[in-house]
C-alpha cells in the first residue's frame, strides 16, 4: 500500500524530499488546501473507499493517510 500511495504523492509533491511514512503533508512535502482534496479525490478513486471530511482534517502525515486505508479497505 506504501509503494501505490507514494506513486500517487510523488505527483504532489513539488520538491525532490522523499516521501515517508512519516513526511507530513504540507511542511514537509509542501501540498496546500488545493493539492490535499485533489490527492483524497485521487485515492478514494484509486482505492475505492470515500473519505470524510473529519478523516481529511485528521490526515497530518502519510502514515495518517495509511491508517485510514488500513481501516477502510
Amino acid at each position: 500500500m506504501l509503494e501505490k500511495l507514494t506513486t500517487i504523492l510523488q505527483d504532489y509533491v513539488k520538491s525532490n524530499i522523499p516521501i515517508s511514512e512519516d513526511a507530513a503533508l504540507v511542511a514537509d512535502l509542501g501540498l496546500d488546501s488545493l493539492d490535499v482534496f485533489s490527492l483524497v479525490t485521487r485515492i478514494e478513486e484509486e482505492f475505492e473507499v470515500e473519505v470524510s471530511e473529519r478523516a481529511i482534517r485528521k490526515m497530518v502525515v502519510v502514515q495518517d493517510i495509511m491508517d485510514y486505508l488500513d481501516k477502510n479497505c
